[in-house]
């Protein structure tokens, strides 16, 4: 059996080219249920369906993408949300949190935050104001 494994990885796991393939359909079934705004997966779900033990798809996944399937699906939710923000004013914080799989609203906004460096609701009011027309004005006086 071949193995496979990446340079300078912070991994020592050698995976079979099986499992490094089989790691490129659990993307795309990410990314199928991201178009369809399918965000309550779950790492089980993800392992029961592709045949492959929830430990063996975390370390491929990061192994293969450089990133973990955890962060990835953050990132595939964060990119969703920035649009929904900058699309839709009328949307509320937590109604696009709910939207993307969160129960509790300010776990969705201590993500976002760390993702896109600043809160949905300046995210909101920024789109908002240049759908208006409006120019944002600096807050700092000069001095």
């Amino acid at each position: 059996m071949e193995n496979l494994t990446r340079n300078n990885s912070p991994f020592s796991l050698k995976v079979s080219v099986h499992a490094w393939r089989k790691i490129e359909d659990v993307k795309k079934s990410i990314d199928t249920l991201n178009l369809n705004n399918d965000y309550q997966l779950t790492l089980g779900q993800i392992a029961q369906k592709h045949y492959m033990s929830k430990s063996m798809i975390s370390k491929t996944f990061r192994l293969r993408f450089n990133i973990s399937i955890h962060q990835y699906i953050i990132q595939l939710r964060m990119e969703r949300a920035k649009s929904l923000l900058a699309g839709n004013s009328a949307l509320s914080i937590c109604k696009v949190a709910e939207t993307l799989g969160y129960s509790i609203c300010s776990n969705f906004s201590r993500d976002f935050k760390k993702y896109t460096g600043m809160l949905p609701l300046e995210l909101s009011k920024k789109a908002n104001m240049a759908e208006n027309g409006v120019e944002e004005i600096n807050s700092n006086p000069i001095v």
